[in-house]
């Protein structure tokens, strides 16, 4: 197979490069002679995609659910929408499923909400990593949810198609010792972690006074006490957590302080999952990634959910972040939605082999230059599938 661009981890991009496969695996390549430029087809082969971040359940949504500020106002219309909703957690998570295959996502960093979720995702062809979700603020809950906890990982494996995680919700939602018993406990079961942190100034506020609109949004449901979290907390503290596991994911992190940046640059094994469009949505300042990549910290992309994005396409989110930068290259931002991400939750090298489920990305006419591949013109269309000689390729 003739491709116009290859683009191979820890390796600058190759072009006009011809693919030779064995058993339906890529054995070596060559550079395309000019005489024979021809027959190169116009797509550039990508590692497999990976989506760090998606609650799939709100994948049957049409459009993000509102309103989008203040933040408190929007999950509690994300609660009575769940209530209200007639369609099944099992429905949204098989729409998001299918969504995500048509965009071609190999590996998706699954937010799971139920011993139902599980299920539907365990019957998926895709790479997950199903991180259980804990939500329990005051002291009484912390025993019910360390027992979510520990069956989620009894019953889901560390290995296959869908693996284990755990997924403390946020600050505002799990007592500091429900978190402090998940970060333990999977650092002895040796799964990843996600929490959500510094999503917005009304987080930092709780944490440091303990007063603002989540005090008024935990007191409207009968959850808030004064006592749970102490005074002058922050989202250091949380890092300084998960800074105890080989990997965990710190999802949003839209507002942080520089020690909090430099904390993570000097903890790369804990990721940053910057989702671009939602940040758009929520109408955030400017995100703090390339400040995290320039200290040395690890940052990769997720589309959040339908409930704060319009799709789950992955490669929309890295052309929306090109888009905003003018200075970061394709070698920076591709390991974001690919190899870099699929590392961040866990995965190794075998997990994501670049000719199992590697993408193949339309081009642009004109692509001459690698970061062509930004270019809103492009799409995936096809990945490389096994075959006894040569690779095919399957289309949208």
């Amino acid at each position: 197979m003739d491709v116009a661009w290859w683009h191979r981890p820890g390796h600058p991009p190759e072009k006009n490069v011809r693919l030779r496969f064995i058993d339906g695996r890529i054995a070596d390549s060559s550079s395309v002679s000019a005489a024979e430029e021809d027959s190169v087809l116009h797509v550039a082969v990508v590692p497999p995609l990976v989506n760090a971040h998606a609650h799939l359940e709100f994948s049957y949504l049409r459009e993000p659910i509102g309103p989008s500020s203040p933040f408190p106002d929007w999950i509690q219309s994300v609660i009575r929408w769940r209530i209200d909703s007639a369609e099944s957690v099992a429905s949204g998570i098989d729409r998001g499923i299918a969504e995500s295959c048509g965009q071609f996502v190999w590996v998706i960093g699954e937010i799971t909400t139920s011993d139902e979720a599980v299920s539907v995702l365990q019957h998926s062809d895709r790479n997950i990593v199903s991180f259980r979700e804990l939500i329990g603020f005051l002291p009484d809950r912390i025993f019910d949810q360390i027992s979510v906890m520990t069956r989620h990982l009894d019953s889901v494996s560390t290995t296959g198609s869908v693996r284990a995680g755990i997924s403390p919700h946020a600050p505002y939602s799990v007592h500091p010792e429900l978190f402090s018993a998940a970060v333990a406990t999977c650092a002895e079961r040796g799964v990843p972690l996600a929490i959500h942190l510094g999503e917005t100034t009304d987080e930092l506020e709780l944490l440091a006074y303990g007063t603002g609109r989540f005090v008024d949004f935990l007191r409207g449901m009968n959850l808030w006490d004064a006592s749970v979290l102490p005074r002058g907390g922050r989202i250091l503290h949380y890092l300084q957590q998960l800074a105890q596991l080989p990997h965990s994911l710190a999802i949003h992190c839209n507002y942080l302080d520089d020690d909090e940046i430099q904390f993570l640059g000097r903890n790369p094994q804990i990721a940053v999952v910057y989702c671009p469009r939602t940040h758009h949505y929520f109408g955030h300042q400017p995100h703090p990634w390339q400040k995290i990549v320039a200290a040395g910290g690890t940052v990769v992309l997720g589309t959040d959910g339908r409930s704060s994005n319009p799709d789950l396409s992955i490669w929309k989110e890295l052309q929306f972040l090109a888009a905003q930068s003018l200075t970061a290259t394709l070698e920076d931002l591709l390991p974001m939605v690919t190899s870099g991400a699929a590392s961040a939750l866990g995965l190794s090298a075998d997990d994501v082999a670049l000719d199992d489920g590697a993408t193949l990305i339309a081009l642009p006419e004109a692509a001459q230059r690698a970061d062509c591949l930004l270019s809103g013109e492009s799409m995936p269309v096809g990945v490389l599938r096994e075959g006894p000689e040569s690779a095919s390729i399957r289309l949208a």
